[in-house]
């Protein structure tokens, strides 16, 4: 079984790394932010995806799971740290986190593909 990042891991991980004064329901969102494209993007795109729904972190849900596993669960602290840098405009120091972010989204979408096949495109009017 495999043990995923929970959003308050996420925050309190970043928080320690990072020490910021972004409030929590930001930094949920940004979470938000990632899981939906992974989502969209990733997961309703291939096998296993059939009935799945993704609902955006909101208030007291800090306990729940983040849907990309480890090894690739950085992938969270780098868009978290991006963001931080973002609104302090070290945009320097942005665009390194944003640049592992992109890296970790990369592999974890080629392995993810790579285990779960393509679903079959829906019918149109125009086939």
């Amino acid at each position: 079984m495999v043990i995923r990042m929970k959003v308050n891991e996420a925050i309190a991980r970043i928080d320690a790394l990072r020490p910021n004064t972004v409030d929590e329901k930001t930094k949920r969102g940004w979470l938000t932010r990632v899981d939906q494209y992974v989502f969209s993007e990733i997961v309703s795109r291939r096998e296993g995806a059939e009935g799945k729904t993704f609902t955006a972190y909101g208030d007291g849900e800090g306990e729940r799971e983040t849907l990309v596993p480890p090894p690739y669960d950085e992938l969270y602290i780098f868009y978290l740290e991006g963001m931080i840098y973002y609104t302090t405009r070290e945009l320097d120091k942005m665009s390194g986190s944003m640049v592992l972010y992109n890296q970790t989204m990369r592999d974890y979408k080629n392995r993810y593909f790579s285990r779960h096949g393509q679903l079959p495109l829906p019918p149109t009017k125009y086939r």
